[in-house]
């Protein structure tokens, strides 16, 4: 009895923390040079496309960064379907809003910055790494778990009347499923424990 809370504390904090995710780091778009800008011809600001590429949820095959470009040039709705991308990353929701488009004629073209890592890091931490002027530092929560919550409560097994039994929802966003993210979890820590 008791054992679950320290068991579930501990799953809860690496599904949240140390799980390997896939986010957009930085965007260059032509001419643009600070997030405050706006383009003619394009319904939102650089920061509000901004905001919208950070719910882009990408599978990328090996760790590190690479870059995409969002290319349209179509009055209407602009969505993460419109990304050209290589073979080892996935868009996993095509049908995310990232603008739209005002007029035909006028060519959106935006490159987008993603890397695969785990944790959170700052615009502080990535000012300290980055080269180009011209890149538009994005925030990034890398954790595919979008929430989780448990709760304990008392079981009997035959005789035994003072067990616990915990119950763990987990919401992920899609790359991984919630049964393999606790296994990863409870991998990490086995692993921890076992040095």
């Amino acid at each position: 009895r008791g054992y679950w809370v320290t068991l579930a504390n501990s799953l809860r904090r690496v599904l949240l923390s140390s799980l390997p995710g896939t986010k957009v780091t930085g965007i260059k778009v032509k001419g643009i040079t600070h997030e405050y800008a706006t383009l003619p011809g394009i319904k939102d600001s650089i920061l509000d496309i901004m905001l919208n590429l950070k719910g882009l949820v990408i599978d990328k095959s090996d760790s590190g960064e690479a870059w995409v470009q969002l290319v349209a040039n179509k009055s209407g709705k602009v969505t993460a379907a419109d990304i050209k991308t290589s073979s080892d990353i996935t868009v996993i929701n095509p049908d995310l809003y990232i603008t739209e488009i005002d007029q035909d004629g006028f060519e959106l073209a935006i490159d987008i910055r993603i890397e695969k890592s785990t944790g959170y890091v700052s615009i502080e931490q990535l000012k300290e790494k980055e080269d180009d002027v011209n890149v538009l530092l994005v925030d990034a929560n890398f954790s595919p778990v979008l929430n989780i919550s448990y709760e304990i409560e008392d079981v009997r097994f035959g005789d035994m009347t003072d067990l616990d039994e915990i119950q763990l929802t987990v919401k992920t966003n899609g790359i991984i499923s919630p049964i393999e993210s606790i296994r990863f979890a409870g991998n990490m820590l086995t692993s921890y424990f076992s040095m």
